[in-house]
């Protein structure tokens, strides 16, 4: 049995590109707010920022000329440095002025009725490095529509325009722009990726209005593959809300919320991240008359959490029945500001601190933040309006991705397993049992020295830090750790030695 772990280890040798995904800070810094209004000249209008380099986050007030409104998209370099944000209209870099040739995306009624407001569609823009490059970033953007005889609101195009940061000594240049990527009649909304199985390209799904088909384009270094229309699972309404991959990239959720008739509709899919292709979808619907909410997962990509106006939900997906898992973790408290307004829960996302942040659809200071997702019931600890940003918000929060995900560990449909240096590291280290409970051990044979374990969670957090002398069958007890999966690094004299997949089971 040793051996065969030992085997198992070495195949995961694989992941070795996951120490790099953990130092990729593209989502470092989240904007909100309004322009500042300089015939007012009011200190609670303008630009919030929550920066997340620092912990607990940087929390501050910036003068900024563009308003945010429900297309919200900012990236930073891989130091979690500002490079540029969007709005859905302007492409904006990081002095908060507009990008050369960064005006005018989504051409249309729409931009021409909202330009001063910004872009008003959840999750209308998504930005991905393009992979292998230091310098373009991908921004893909959906146009919408309103005005189309014997249709309701939907997207009609989803555009792709590309962006240089080497150009204008660092301020980057919109280089194409408004390039059409699909046309067809579309969900509004909804842009998320997930990390191909490579851990290098990136997985991007789009569905059609009132369908159960789904494009599935993916980016690689030559740019985006179009991989067809895939239909799968029962006929899901169109509405607006959300849709995010689970931190590992296991699971797609999207919820849609119709009408205060038809009540809102929550999608749960498996995600094949070597194929792109979704299945056993999973269907539940709430008879209700909200006409907000949102969803996210947990760091460990267990739980599920859905909002609805005055109530959070929480699911268990490793559960046998997932729609019986159901926990409300979140009645709205009643709460109003000074100025008389109630920040309810709308829009969520996890943040590089894992902790998932909820806005509201109302103009207020105060975010509400589940501090533990990884825990079950109310022990999730969801405090209601406890963070104040300097400035008012009405709808923006960031859309991001899981930047961090790296390659799927022994995967064999890893076409970068050739690429990818064994040799890197102390490969002699071996780690076992994996999964693992309360220990693991470390085998050095003949790379013994004085290490540090660093062990971080999927999103990249750092979770559990321990010195430790390993030579021949070290062990190393674990703190009580939540099931899921987590990446290790050992660490010799600042240097990365070793890396992998560490799984938590069943206790």
């Amino acid at each position: 049995m040793m051996i065969q772990n030992k085997v198992l280890i070495l195949i995961g040798i694989i992941f070795l590109n996951t120490c790099l995904a953990l130092g990729q800070k593209y989502d470092y810094q989240w904007l909100f707010g309004y322009k500042t209004d300089t015939s007012i000249i009011h200190p609670d209008f303008g630009r919030s920022v929550i920066d997340f380099s620092t912990s607990p986050p940087d929390i501050y007030y910036e003068d900024r000329n563009i308003n945010l409104d429900l297309t919200v998209v900012s990236i930073c370099d891989t130091s979690g440095n500002l490079l540029f944000y969007t709005n859905g209209i302007v492409v904006v870099n990081h002095l908060h002025e507009i990008m050369e040739n960064g005006n005018g995306l989504n051409p249309g009624a729409i931009a021409n009725s909202f330009e001063f407001w910004g872009y008003p569609n959840i999750q209308g823009a998504l930005a991905l490095p393009l992979p292998n490059s230091d310098s373009i970033f991908y921004l893909i953007h959906q146009r919408i529509e309103y005005s189309t005889p014997n249709l309701p609101g939907h997207g009609s195009t989803l555009f792709l325009t590309q962006i240089d940061m080497g150009k204008n000594n660092g301020l980057g240049k919109v280089i194409t722009k408004n390039e059409p990527i699909i046309n067809d009649i579309l969900e509004i909304g909804n842009l998320t990726a997930t990390k191909h199985a490579n851990g290098r390209d990136w997985w991007i799904l789009h569905g059609k209005f009132d369908s159960n088909q789904f494009y599935t384009l993916l980016l690689t270094p030559d740019g985006l593959e179009n991989h067809g229309i895939q239909e799968v699972g029962t006929f899901a309404p169109t509405g607006i809300g959300q849709a995010i991959f689970s931190p590992d990239g296991s699971k797609y959720t999207k919820l849609d919320i119709v009408s205060a008739n038809t009540g809102s509709f929550l999608n749960i899919y498996d995600f094949d991240r070597c194929t792109g292709q979704l299945s056993n979808h999973i269907q539940m619907t709430h008879a209700d008359s909200v006409n907000i909410g949102g969803v996210a997962i947990s760091p460990n990509s267990r739980y599920l959490y859905m909002t609805a106006r005055t109530l959070v939900f929480q699911y268990d997906l490793w559960a046998m029945d997932i729609e019986a898992s159901k926990d409300t973790v979140a009645i709205h408290d009643g709460y109003f500001d000074s100025i008389g307004l109630s920040p309810n829960f709308f829009l969520t996302q996890l943040a590089p601190n894992g902790k998932i942040y909820i806005n509201s659809s109302n103009s207020v200071k105060d975010l509400h933040v589940i501090n533990s997702p990884d825990s079950a019931g109310l022990a999730c600890n969801l405090e209601q309006h406890s963070l104040q940003l300097p400035t008012y918000n009405k709808f923006s929060l960031p859309n991001f991705p899981n930047y961090r995900l790296g390659a799927l560990s022994g995967s064999i449909c890893d076409s970068l397993t050739t690429a990818i240096s064994t040799t890197a590291g102390s490969n002699d280290i071996l780690l076992y049992p994996n999964p693992a409970n309360d220990f693991i051990i470390f085998d050095g044979d003949n790379e013994e020295g004085n290490y540090t374990f660093i062990l971080n969670n999927l999103i990249g957090q750092e979770i559990y830090q321990k010195e430790v002398f390993i030579d021949n069958e070290t062990l190393i007890n674990l703190p009580e750790l939540p099931v899921g999966t987590y990446i290790y690094n050992l660490v010799l004299d600042g240097k990365i030695e070793k890396t992998g997949k560490l799984i938590i089971g069943r206790k």
